[in-house]
């Protein structure tokens, strides 16, 4: 009976958080709520999914933002980023909001498969700009302010809940004295990619820092009698040695727009790596079980 409440509390205070969650600025992962961490020093897989173009600058361009935040990720040296990866659909993300995204659960599939840790998405948002003469006519120019804004989400795969949702903006000014497409263009070059670069690698950072505080987590993804496969290898920084705590899933919730965000449960073990290959580590159990494939593991400190 003790363990139902405690159960039901702790469902209801999940729900709560992801009511009061949308829309801020930077939404906690529902695993900070029940798995606080330090910092483990293991790499992170990203895969940056194509950004939404509500700007309108086509998709050469938008090539170009996809390109850019995964380097200025590369050089934070704590992302392992997935690139060549085909790009997505654009019907399996959705944003619903002026800050979040939904993503298909097709989508956060594939991502687990391929073990990646944190699904980046987001958006150029359409530039809002104003503009007013100054000056005494004939010597008249056209003063522009634009704002130029990219929203970025950057999702946990496991539990699908948000560990970022940023909006970054630059106010560019500039004077010009010709009309209508002259002033586009200008837009489109040195003054955009001047802003857009600043404001990538602002959200690259951004990034680091928020999941600098979430521990590395990953999967079982086999068990047989040799012991268990987990999703993360030399290319994170494992080692052999390491031991794993190892975490059940308990249940899921769904929030209010039909998302489906699993929560973890109690302890299962404890399993400690007994060989390292490239992307992937066997392990063998220390303590616990029984284990099973589709369970969270998490390094001990």
């Amino acid at each position: 009976m003790i363990r139902v409440v405690l159960t039901s509390i702790r469902s209801a205070l999940i729900l709560l958080f992801l009511i009061q969650g949308i829309g801020c600025g930077t939404i906690g992962s529902l695993y900070r709520t029940v798995m606080p961490g330090d910092e483990d020093g293991l790499k992170k897989r990203v895969w940056v999914i194509p950004f939404h173009d509500q700007a309108g600058v086509g998709e050469k361009k938008m090539a170009q933002i996809t390109a850019d935040l995964e380097g200025f990720l590369e050089k934070t040296g704590r992302f392992l980023v997935k690139k060549g990866i085909e790009t997505t659909p654009s019907s399996q993300i959705i944003l619903t909001s002026q800050s979040a995204f939904i993503l298909s659960p097709t989508l956060i599939k594939s991502a687990e498969e391929m073990g990646i840790n944190v699904l980046v998405v987001g958006a150029l948002r359409p530039f809002e700009a104003d503009t007013r003469r100054e000056g005494i006519w004939p010597l008249r120019k056209t003063k522009r302010k634009v704002d130029i804004s990219v929203l970025v989400n950057a999702v946990d795969v496991i539990d699908s809940s948000f560990l970022l949702s940023h909006l970054e903006t630059i106010d560019k000014e500039y004077s010009s004295s010709g009309d209508g497409e002259e002033r586009k263009a200008t837009l489109k070059g040195t003054t955009l990619d001047e802003a857009l670069s600043e404001i990538l690698e602002n959200q690259a950072e951004k990034i680091a820092k928020e999941l600098r505080a979430h521990p590395w987590r990953g999967t079982v993804t086999s068990v047989d009698s040799g012991g268990l496969l987990v999703n993360g290898g030399r290319d994170i920084g494992l080692e052999n040695g390491s031991v794993f705590e190892v975490y059940g899933i308990e249940g899921s919730i769904r929030s209010f727009d039909g998302r489906v965000f699993p929560f973890l449960g109690d302890k299962v073990g404890e399993i400690e790596v007994v060989k390292v290959l490239d992307s992937s580590v066997e392990a063998t159990p220390l303590t616990g079980g029984p284990f099973e494939a589709g369970q969270v593991v998490q390094l001990k400190h």
